[in-house]
């Protein structure tokens, strides 16, 4: 994750594609690195969800 979104806890990260996938967490995620798994696309962002392995 490398910015901070509009709102409250709210993180941007991007995909191999440079895409800007947004992602909420109360955790400080700036510098992670994250699987995530897409679960909307807008027009100009991809909504995001932690994936996490079993």
């Amino acid at each position: 994750m490398n910015e901070i979104g509009k709102f409250k806890n709210q993180y941007i990260g991007r995909n191999f594609a440079y895409k800007p996938v947004l992602i909420e967490s109360k955790k400080n995620l700036l510098g992670k690195f994250l699987n995530v798994k897409i679960i909307e696309a807008k027009n100009s962002h991809l909504v995001g969800k932690f994936k996490f392995s079993k």
